[in-house]
Formats: structure tokens, C-alpha cells, sequence
């Protein structure tokens, strides 16, 4: 009889071990089975999402510069050319376009004088530095030979956050630059003498 009961006892530990066993699979399932699962479908749809993400990033900061080049500064140009020839003056009137000679892109136009003169330019006697024996000497040239003028030109851009001027939202202008300029009529080299907004009345 004691024979017995050991091997049912068995049989029982056996079964419950089986039932535990199975158990422990059938939950295992349930968790697969609650595990999301991505397929190409998933990927695709995040990776659209992600693209209209970037797209609509860029569209706005498309806009941003837009209306930023639509709200553009008037700005007036300082420059001063150095021992050009006396007639050249005559040439260069208030309204002319400036261009860069190099690029061809636009400068600006040609303001009129601070003094409301016919012509736009502040001229004064061309002078030229020289060293002799070690020595600097300045010659001045005689009154309608050589002359050194000084004028303006409007432009439309952009003031950045330390002051510099951005020409049309792309070229940088300050004080101290030298550019080969051009008009119908003339060309010119000039060093810009500094950037001033030209306020809207």
C-alpha cells in the first residue's frame, strides 16, 4: 500500500510539473503576443512622417527669409576713389545704377550730394604720398587734374546683429572693403568709408 501512495504521489508532482510547465508557455505566448511588431508599413509611414517634418521646417524658414528680404533696409553707402581724373566727375550723376564688375550683380544707385549740388560727389585736390631719403612726402595734384571724391550709394539689404551690412541677403559690406565698381559710363575702384540706414520718412 505505502508502494502505492509513492507513486501516485509521483504521478501528482508529474502532472502539476506539466501543468505549471504549460502554463508558463501559454504566458509567454500571451507576452509575444502583446509585443508590438513593426513591419515595412510601420517604417514607411514613420519615415513619411519625418519627411514632412523636415519638409514643412524648411518651408518655414523659407518663408522667414522671405519676408525678411520683402522687409528690407534702405542703407546709404559711404565710399571714397582716389586720384582719378579730374573730367571723370561729370560722368557719375545722382539715379545711376552700380554694379560690381566682377560678379555684375547690382550695388545700388548713386545718391545725390549732401549739399544737393549737381553733381553727387564731395571732390577735393588728388594727393600721393611718396618716400624720399627715407622721408614721406605728400604732393597735391593742381586744381582740375587729379581729384579724390568722395559719394554715396543707396542699397537694400539687411543690418546683421553686429552692425555689417548684408548687401541683397548675401554679399557682406564694411567699412574698409575695395571693389571695382561700374556704371554706363564709368569704372571705378572705391573703399567703402561706412554703412548708414537710410530712415523711411
Amino acid at each position: 500500500m505505502k508502494k502505492k501512495k509513492n507513486l501516485n504521489d509521483k504521478k501528482n508532482i508529474n502532472s502539476s510539473t506539466v501543468k505549471t510547465d504549460k502554463k508558463e508557455v501559454k504566458e509567454e505566448k500571451e507576452k509575444t503576443r502583446r509585443l508590438p511588431k513593426f513591419g515595412i508599413l510601420d517604417i514607411a509611414i514613420v519615415l513619411l512622417v519625418i519627411s514632412l517634418a523636415v519638409g514643412l521646417a524648411l518651408r518655414y524658414n523659407f518663408f522667414n527669409d522671405f519676408i525678411r528680404f520683402q522687409e528690407s533696409d534702405k542703407c546709404a553707402v559711404s565710399f571714397s576713389v582716389k586720384n582719378i581724373e579730374n573730367t571723370t566727375q561729370y560722368y557719375i550723376n545722382s539715379g545711376d545704377t552700380v554694379y560690381f564688375k566682377e560678379s555684375g550683380k547690382k550695388l545700388g544707385t548713386i545718391m545725390e550730394s549732401s549739399d544737393a549740388s549737381s553733381i553727387p560727389l564731395t571732390i577735393s585736390p588728388a594727393t600721393q604720398t611718396f618716400i624720399e631719403n627715407g622721408s614721406a612726402i605728400t604732393v597735391t595734384y593742381p586744381k582740375d587734374t587729379r581729384i579724390d571724391a568722395i559719394g554715396r550709394i543707396k542699397c537694400e539689404g539687411k543690418f546683421s546683429a553686429d552692425g555689417t551690412f548684408l548687401l541683397n541677403g548675401s554679399d557682406y559690406l564694411s567699412a574698409g572693403q575695395t571693389y571695382v565698381i561700374c556704371t554706363e559710363k564709368v569704372t571705378l575702384e572705391i573703399m567703402i568709408l561706412g554703412t548708414e540706414l537710410i530712415e523711411e520718412s
